[in-house]
């Protein structure tokens, strides 16, 4: 809360040990094989605004572009070099900083060939080649600052013997301190390093040694750009959620010994807090599981129930789409081991076939609190690893964020012909999550896997609900 109120004025550059334990501690979910501190950390920073870094240089060269520059209008930057060597490694740390080189308009560029070197390259990077003299330096770079497609330069300078570094550094200075959009230059190699640094540094120009570590600085600026057009929004309470209802199922697992709830208990309280579950039960022997069958309707899933077992596809334990009561008991004799019972489960008004397979999880960090999870959901989760997360609860607008970092968002936007899926229901079923572990402490983990979006406006079903609880009052 502290750097969320800074941030709305200020920038804040955060570096946090320890973001990479030595051991993992085993998880009984999905969602926790896959969180960690760091990402706790990275969503603690995007709620807030703050940017983070990884190492005390990242610091430093973050700090010294929010100090000198202001954020760029967007994302589309230039480089003014004479090597293209290490022009190419910039363009590449710029991409990784969500960054781009913008394209040069046919006006752009033909100004630039009036001032610059013969064989100049004028598309982007601008490579001057060999020695370009001070004064083209300065004739170059004011074109580029008045281009409206440039909204922030960053200048490779390869020392050569005819330009020294000081008199390009003093020419950049002149025009990079007079203009909104940022200038960030990079000058390595050769003598005469330290007297450029000083008169870029006098004219508030940011100077780093390599164009890795220049890109990093036009991102943090970027980043700070994002947070001040994009400040952290309040979560509003969701509606229709019965916690006591949750709760009164919880108390009843924990008395009989569970700490991870069986897939009923599970989708119990998933369904206290408004996500869809279809129809569901636990069955003790096939003529039971016949019976919940013929109650709730044909087709069905049987699901083994056992301690211990978290990925039930792998060990056998899963029969889909049973028609009649001959395949509900052909699949429990197969299925459910003996002792063991069977969950039931009218199949789902969509099926993978015409829906997307996703993952809504959740975590509880022992630092930064509830964790809220998004990405590709099935058996494959952990191996793909498209999630994001954020900080619970969350606001429509940061779950809607969060779907559109993933490779799911990409596919619920509708891919090679296929209809978009319903995103609303995806959000939402983001929020009710939240809502569920900013209320009720008492729940560790959760996981809905697959929940199964439909085409729009045709919902999403949460078919698998597993939840972690505390054993702790």
């Amino acid at each position: 809360e502290a750097a969320a109120r800074l941030t709305s004025h200020k920038p804040l550059v955060v570096l946090k040990a320890g973001r990479t334990p030595s051991g993992t501690r085993a998880v009984a979910s999905h969602t926790g094989a896959l969180a960690g501190a760091d990402r706790a950390f990275l969503a603690a920073c995007h709620r807030s605004g703050a940017i983070p870094v990884d190492n005390l240089e990242q610091l430093v060269d973050a700090a010294i572009a929010l100090a000198y520059r202001q954020p760029p209008r967007g994302a589309g930057m230039v480089i003014l070099t004479n090597a293209g060597g290490p022009s190419a490694v910039g363009a590449d740390a710029l991409d990784r900083q969500g960054l781009h080189l913008t394209n040069l308009s046919s006006e752009t560029q033909e100004r630039l060939r009036e001032v610059c070197p013969p064989g100049t390259m004028t598309g982007n990077p601008v490579d001057m080649l060999g020695g370009p003299l001070p004064e083209q330096y300065t004739q170059a770079l004011e074109i580029l600052l008045e281009a409206p497609e440039v909204d922030g330069v960053m200048v490779v300078y390869v020392p050569q013997a005819i330009t020294p570094p000081h008199d390009v550094a003093v020419a950049v200075g002149h025009v990079g301190e007079l203009t909104g959009k940022p200038v960030v230059c990079c000058i390595s190699g050769g003598g005469g390093i330290r007297a450029a640094a000083r008169a870029l540094h006098a004219h508030s120009i940011p100077h780093y040694l390599t164009p890795a570590r220049a890109a990093l600085g036009l991102g943090a600026l970027w980043r700070y750009r994002h947070v001040r057009l994009h400040p952290p929004t309040a979560p509003e309470p969701v509606k229709n959620v019965d916690p006591e209802q949750a709760v009164e199922v919880i108390q009843a697992a924990r008395s009989a010994g569970q700490l991870v709830l069986d897939p009923q208990a599970g989708a119990e309280v998933a369904a206290a807090y408004g996500l869809s579950v279809p129809p569901s039960g636990l069955a003790a022997s096939a003529e039971e599981a016949v019976a919940l069958a013929g109650d709730m309707g044909y087709p069905v899933a049987l699901k083994r129930v056992a301690p211990g077992v978290v990925h039930k596809t792998d060990v056998g334990g899963v029969a889909l789409d049973l028609e009649n009561a001959d395949a509900v008991r052909a699949a429990f004799a197969r299925v459910v081991a003996v002792g063991e019972r069977g969950f039931v489960q009218r199949m789902a008004p969509v099926s993978v076939s015409n829906g997307l397979e996703v993952i809504v999880g959740a975590q509880r960090d022992a630092q930064f609190g509830p964790l809220v999870m998004f990405g590709l959901g099935g058996m494959y989760v952990e191996v793909l690893q498209d999630v994001a997360f954020r900080l619970a609860p969350l606001s429509a607008a940061e779950a809607r964020e969060m779907v559109g970092e993933t490779a799911a968002g990409r596919l619920l936007a509708g891919v090679r012909g296929q209809p978009p899926g319903d995103v609303d229901s995806v959000v939402e079923a983001l929020c009710r999550v939240g809502q569920l572990m900013a209320d009720l402490p008492q729940v560790v983990e959760v996981d809905v896997n697959p929940l199964i979006v439909a085409p729009a406006g045709k919902g999403a079903w949460a078919v698998d609900v597993r939840i972690v609880v505390t054993d702790k009052a």
